[in-house]
């Protein structure tokens, strides 16, 4: 009798724990860029959302230096890519995630910068892939 009500009280608490579990509001995940750098770098920068008939400034500035620059919160997907330009050059930072890839930073980091050039090291961090670039671009 005593392991039967032991029995139902476990599986009420285990049912308990499912449910709050669902019907708990979920934390998202923060999109954002990230950019770093120790010193500010005198090059115009700006961040887009480019679609078919639309696009949206995300973050604009005179000076790359080390910042966090919030991202839109819905899901980027179909005809719609990040772009970023630097210089007034477009690198594009995303092109289309597949179904159920989410986006979780891009990291930016400055790893030389001489008088003439600047080279950029991207990575890019999804849920399935991490991929790595170096953007060289004139000062």
């Amino acid at each position: 009798m005593k392991q039967k009500r032991t029995f139902y009280f476990l599986l009420f608490i285990f049912i308990l724990g499912l449910l709050t579990g669902l019907l708990w509001p979920k934390k998202s995940v923060a999109h954002y860029l990230e950019i770093k750098s120790e010193e500010a770098i005198a090059l115009p920068i700006e961040i887009r959302q480019v679609g078919l008939n639309e696009e949206s400034l995300l973050y604009q500035a005179s000076t790359i230096k080390g910042v966090k620059i919030p991202l839109p919160e819905k899901e980027i997907k179909g005809d719609t890519h990040l772009e970023l330009l630097i210089n007034n050059e477009s690198h594009v930072l995303l092109g289309y995630l597949d179904a159920g890839e989410q986006l979780l930073q891009i990291t930016l980091e400055m790893t030389s910068a001489s008088k003439e050039t600047i080279t950029v090291k991207t990575l890019v961090h999804t849920t399935l892939d991490t991929s790595k670039n170096e953007l060289t671009f004139p000062r």
